[in-house]
C-alpha cells in the first residue's frame, strides 16, 4: 500500500519547467508587430493620398492633360518625359515605374518602348505620384491617340509644352499646317490656353525648338519645321534670354545660352528666326 502511495505521489508532483529563453515566441511576436506596423503604415499612406486627391479635386486642382501623339519616338519620349524619366535609359524607366504609387497601364514598357504599330486609337495611362512625407500628391491621366494609317501627330514642340504644364486642357482638334518627312504635320493653335501673353508662349515654343536644334533630338527638329538642319557640334542648350517678336516682318530675335561640352564654357548667342503665320500656328522657316 505504501508503495502504491509513493508512486501516486510521484505522478502528482509537477515536473520542473525547463529553463531557457523561448526564441519561437519572440520571433512570432516580432513578426506580428512588423505586420501590424506595415498594415498601419500602408493604411496611413492610402488615407493621406486619397484625402489629398479629394481635396485637390474639390479645389479644382486635379488636372487632366490630353495629348494627340503619333510617331513611335514622339509618343514614347513625351510619355516618359511627363514622368520625369530619361526615355533613353531603359533601366531608369524600369526603376522609376516601380516607385510610382497608383495605377500604370499593364505592359507599359512593352507598349511604349517603342510604341508598336498595332497600337491604335486611344491608350490611357493613369498615374498617381506621391510622397506621404510631403505635400506632393497629384494625379495625372495621359490619353495618347495614334492613327497607324495616316500617321497623324502633333508637333514635338506642342507636346513638350504639354508635358511641362498640367495647368490646362489642350484642345483635341489640331489643324493641319503642312507635310513633313514623318507624315502630316499638326500644330495646336498658337494662341493657346497656355498663356495669353505672346512672348511667353513664344518662349515656351522656342525652348523646345533650340533643344532640338542643338542636336538633343533630331527627329523633334524634323517635326518642328522643314528646311532647317540641326547644328551638330559640342554644344548643349541651356536657356533662353531676351526675345523680340516682330509680327509684321514675321521674325523673332532671341538670345540663347549654351554650354560648350568639353570645356564647360557658357556661351551667349543671338539668333534671328523667320516664320510663317498660319491660322493654326507658326512654322519656323529659317534660322540665322
Amino acid at each position: 500500500m505504501s508503495l502504491f502511495r509513493k508512486k501516486q505521489s510521484q505522478k502528482d508532483t509537477p515536473k520542473p519547467k525547463k529553463s531557457g529563453f523561448n526564441f519561437k515566441k519572440l520571433g512570432r511576436r516580432i513578426a506580428l508587430t512588423l505586420v501590424i506596423l506595415a498594415l498601419g503604415f500602408s493604411l496611413y499612406g492610402n488615407l493621406r493620398i486619397n484625402s489629398a486627391i479629394r481635396s485637390m479635386q474639390e479645389a479644382g486642382e486635379a488636372q487632366t492633360t490630353t495629348i494627340d501623339a503619333g510617331s513611335e519616338v514622339v509618343g514614347r519620349n513625351v510619355l516618359l518625359s511627363m514622368m520625369n524619366v530619361d526615355p533613353n535609359n531603359s533601366e531608369m524607366v524600369k526603376t522609376r515605374q516601380t516607385f510610382l504609387t497608383g495605377v500604370v497601364a499593364p505592359a507599359y514598357l512593352d507598349a511604349y518602348l517603342p510604341l508598336p504599330k498595332s497600337v491604335q486609337q486611344v491608350t490611357e495611362i493613369s498615374v498617381i505620384k506621391t510622397d506621404i512625407f510631403a505635400d506632393t500628391v497629384y494625379r495625372v491621366t495621359y490619353n495618347v491617340s495614334y492613327d497607324v494609317n495616316e500617321e497623324h501627330f502633333s508637333t514635338y514642340m506642342a507636346l513638350l509644352i504639354q508635358a511641362e504644364n498640367f495647368n490646362y486642357k489642350v484642345v483635341s482638334d489640331p489643324q493641319v499646317i503642312g507635310q513633313g518627312e514623318m507624315g502630316t504635320l499638326y500644330e495646336q493653335p498658337f494662341n493657346d490656353t497656355l498663356n495669353s501673353d505672346l512672348k511667353e508662349t513664344v518662349k515656351k515654343h522656342l525652348t523646345v525648338f533650340f533643344e532640338a536644334y542643338f542636336g538633343h533630338d533630331t527627329s523633334a527638329l524634323d517635326v518642328l519645321s522643314t528646311g532647317i538642319k540641326p547644328a551638330y557640334g559640342n554644344y548643349t542648350f541651356r536657356s533662353l534670354g531676351t526675345i523680340q517678336v516682330d509680327e509684321k516682318a514675321e521674325k523673332i530675335k532671341v538670345v540663347v545660352y549654351a554650354e560648350e561640352q568639353s570645356s564647360g564654357q557658357q556661351l551667349r548667342m543671338t539668333y534671328t528666326l523667320e516664320y510663317k503665320t498660319q491660322e493654326s500656328g507658326i512654322l519656323i522657316t529659317k534660322i540665322d
